[in-house]
């Protein structure tokens, strides 16, 4: 026989048998609602004397109370709602409240973009100020390591960087289809006229020209800092009782050089100032002329790689790359706008020059991609890439054996097969329509055409999942997008 001791005046000590903690836990709510081994549905109120004697197994009590509405509702009693009715919906006695503290980092909310009709003030006033005045070099920082002063750096320039992001994304809104206006729509002011915003090219060089101010500043902030280090250096080699002869000086100023290399991607510019570029010229080259598209293709080709190349100097550095994460790492708008660029452009099938810089412009970033670690490519790079190989390529066998192997590449190795890959492949480089029709047919060679209608037409379903194909195909489609609601990037 089990017996118990008397330990203080606590009455429950006097119990023989063991009393569950859930009772503490059931104090804190009025209602609760929980399943016992008969995997039925017990509704019971702590107000009820009779549940005071009930006791609750603590494993099938749930972590956390349930959310409203379904805090006071049991599904297994509930009565059935009318079949009448389209959206049922369930009626809680609780009302929402707004949290008291907040739960979403601000980096995570939609940012703002710059009105239209002040956009041309805030960008001339960021030109004409003088390099280095936006965020400069201490010589207090001499004394902190390399990391310490990498974070300080992104501090400091955090307030300039946000500034002219919120310009560029003001420029950007005022393009045709372009990203912000998708990402962004309930950001942009549209109560601005048309007759207010300056031609294409005049605003994609004044956002080329605030990148260009910002890298500026970074650059002039790594050379103080080369002076710097370079004085103290020279200093310290005054008090050991050395003179400071020529050898000297070339020797400091070397490490100097060498301590700009290890720092890291200059301080200043950030991703989104590339893709943002990019976009707008990616949108725009459609409406441009064949010798403004051939200059532009150049353009956003040298801009990606030095995007690109901000991140392999935060990885030269050191761990760099971790903590400069939203500032120097490539998005897929970085790749995706120049292949994207180089398909719209207006090809009119003479000119050589504009297919070469095209087909090089594509091609060499699609290969950059594939040796990027971090950035990977999406249906939206398989899409441009198959619209470029057939809008610049000869028709013939040639065209068919790249435009196959890509497909497959999409499919079999990356999975990201989408409706958009699909209708690159049938519309763009077979010119045969996706309801089976045929306008301007193209034929690639016998096995590619066997390959087309037998593979690819035939089992081509729009509304099924997975296309009619293997669903594991298209298992990263949306994994891979730059935003999962668009397949634009």
């Amino acid at each position: 026989m089990q017996r118990t001791a008397f330990l203080g005046r606590n009455p429950l000590l006097l119990l023989p048998h063991r009393v569950s903690p859930s009772h503490r836990f059931c104090r804190f709510f009025n209602s609760l609602s929980i399943v016992n081994n008969s995997h039925k549905t017990l509704t019971f109120d702590n107000s009820d004397t009779t549940t005071r004697n009930f006791c609750v197994n603590r494993k099938l009590l749930p972590l956390r109370p349930p959310l409203p509405p379904f805090h006071s509702i049991s599904f297994s009693t509930a009565p059935k709602l009318p079949t009448n009715d389209v959206n049922p919906t369930i009626t809680s006695s609780v009302k929402d409240e707004p949290r008291i503290l907040p739960t979403r980092h601000s980096r995570h909310h939609i940012p703002e973009v710059a009105p239209i009709d002040s956009i041309d003030k805030m960008c001339d006033e960021i030109l004409k100020s003088v390099p280095g005045s936006l965020f400069a070099y201490s010589s207090d920082y001499v004394k902190l390591t390399k990391l310490e002063e990498y974070k300080i750096a992104l501090t400091k320039c955090n307030q300039i960087q946000q500034q002219v992001e919120y310009i560029l994304r003001g420029y950007n809104s005022t393009f045709s289809g372009s990203l912000v206006q998708y990402t962004h729509s309930d950001r942009i002011d549209n109560n601005t006229s048309d007759t207010n915003i300056s031609p294409l090219e005049e605003r994609i060089e004044k956002m080329e020209k605030l990148l260009e101010r910002m890298e500026e500043e970074g650059n002039v902030y790594l050379e103080l800092r080369s002076r710097i280090r370079s004085q103290l250096v020279n200093f310290k080699l005054k008090d050991d009782g050395e003179d400071r002869d020529d050898e000297h000086l070339v020797h400091s100023e070397e490490k100097g050089e060498k301590d700009v290399d290890a720092y890291g991607a200059p301080p200043g510019p950030s991703t989104i100032m590339y893709d943002l570029i990019l976009d707008a010229i990616a949108v725009s080259i459609p409406h441009l002329s064949i010798s403004s598209s051939i200059q532009w293709l150049e353009k956003s080709r040298a801009i990606s790689e030095r995007a690109v190349e901000r991140h392999t100097l935060d990885i030269d550095a050191g761990e760099m790359d971790k903590i400069n994460l939203e500032n120097s790492i490539p998005s897929a708008v970085t790749f995706n706008a120049v292949i994207r660029a180089a398909a719209y452009a207006p090809y009119d099938g003479v000119s050589e020059q504009l297919r070469d810089v095209a087909l090089d412009a594509a091609f060499m970033t699609y290969s950059s991609m594939h040796k990027h670690s971090v950035t990977h490519r999406n249906s939206a790079t398989y899409c441009y890439i198959l619209q470029t190989v057939g809008k610049y390529l000869p028709v013939g066998p040639s065209m068919g054996n790249i435009a196959h192997a890509l497909f497959l590449e999409a499919c079999v190795e990356e999975r990201v097969l989408d409706e958009i890959v699909i209708d690159a492949l049938l519309k763009d480089v077979t010119k045969l329509d996706c309801n089976g029709g045929a306008e301007e047919k193209r034929s690639l060679g016998r096995n590619f055409d066997d390959w087309i209608k037998d593979f690819i037409s035939d089992k081509y379903e729009k509304e099924a999942n997975g296309f009619g194909f293997k669903i594991k195909w298209s298992s990263k489609k949306k994994l891979r997008r730059y935003d999962r609601r668009f397949a634009m990037y």
